[in-house]
């Protein structure tokens, strides 16, 4: 598994409210179970607080993601070669000039990188 943290830009944008720039810490949380040689499957888990201005002045809103998927690791040229496929769910909250109103979004995705 991994914990991280760092800082996430965002911006957030409809008829009744903009966030031209946010920024906020992020932390995520990911575990890997190997099903097969090679192949694991994989959770993530990432929430940030973004903090920035809009039309009416500050405001913050919240970002959570979670992705489930499956990745395929292969060794190419002493660099571990990965491609992911997962779904992702997110759900954006306190938009709508702070209040409780959420948008959630659901989604695949596809991923390809080296891993050093």
């Amino acid at each position: 598994g991994e914990i991280a943290a760092g800082l996430r830009h965002a911006q957030y944008k409809d008829d009744d409210s903009e966030y031209d720039a946010t920024i906020g810490p992020v932390v995520s949380v990911e575990v890997h179970n190997q099903i097969l040689s090679g192949v694991d499957a994989f959770a993530l888990c990432r929430t940030s607080q973004q903090f920035g201005s809009q039309e009416r002045g500050r405001g913050t809103f919240g970002v959570t993601e979670i992705q489930v998927g499956a990745e395929i690791t292969r060794c190419v040229a002493r660099n571990n070669l990965f491609i992911r496929g997962f779904i992702e769910a997110q759900e954006w909250t306190g938009v709508e000039d702070g209040d409780s109103q959420d948008i959630g979004l659901i989604g695949l995705g596809f991923a390809v990188g080296i891993a050093r």
